[in-house]
């Protein structure tokens, strides 16, 4: 008898933890619309700065997460595309993710970065790469979860959360009209070193060394009053 009521409260457990998953197709997804990323993404940011670095912190797969459309997907790395068809559930943590296809994989824990009218990709580079800089060439290049401006006018690359084909020393931003594809931002003492690079799967690429090759540009952070 005293298994059988062992059995019936472990059952009971066991039911109640699959009901605090809220599932993809479900209104309560609602409430968690936005866009999300793993906590070793988060905690690694600032130390790493730098996002090649900061996305080998974890799977690059289940790196992010979105929730819109009554859905849930995974990064799948940014580039892969996913269905979605998740189911989720908040705890003191975070968001925690049942993958569809295999339920008893348990991913996370995942923390709301931006909105779903926010820029996503501007709001994980604003987790390791924001603030006010002056240049050597004498421009003021600044960075936040809005926009990237130089001397108040936007800056026309653009920041990929996807880092195929991409160098591995710094963040990079795909450039249209630049004399080579990227500009990629390697970190320095006193902020940034810009450098104009391509693709790594381009024949005759020059790497660039960090250190050793001259950059295009430096960035120094101005000083907070």
């Amino acid at each position: 008898m005293k298994r059988f009521a062992v059995l019936l409260a472990f059952a009971a457990s066991s039911a109640q933890a699959a009901e605090d998953f809220v599932c993809s197709g479900s209104s309560a997804i609602r409430e968690f619309v936005g866009y999300y990323a793993h906590t070793a993404i988060i905690d690694s940011a600032s130390r790493l700065r730098s996002w090649p670095a900061i996305l080998k912190s974890t799977a690059s797969d289940v790196a992010g997460l979105i929730v819109q459309n009554d859905n849930v997907f995974l990064s799948r790395s940014w580039h892969e595309g996913d269905t979605g068809g998740h189911c989720i559930k908040r705890d003191t943590r975070g968001i925690w993710v049942r993958e569809a296809s295999d339920p008893d994989r348990l991913l996370g824990p995942y923390r709301r970065v931006a909105t779903p009218t926010e820029n996503e990709a501007l709001a994980y580079l604003a987790l390791f790469m924001s603030g006010c800089y002056k240049s050597n060439d004498a421009k003021r290049w600044c960075f936040s979860r809005r926009e990237i401006t130089i001397d108040g006018v936007p800056f026309k690359g653009e920041f990929n959360l996807d880092t195929m084909e991409l160098p591995e020393y710094g963040t990079s931003f795909r450039v249209p009209g630049g004399p080579l594809p990227l500009l990629v931002f390697a970190e320095t003492a006193q902020g940034w070193a810009a450098y104009w690079d391509d693709f790594v799967t381009t024949e005759g690429r020059v790497p660039v060394v960090v250190g050793r090759s001259h950059p295009t540009f430096t960035l120094t952070k101005e000083s907070q009053r």
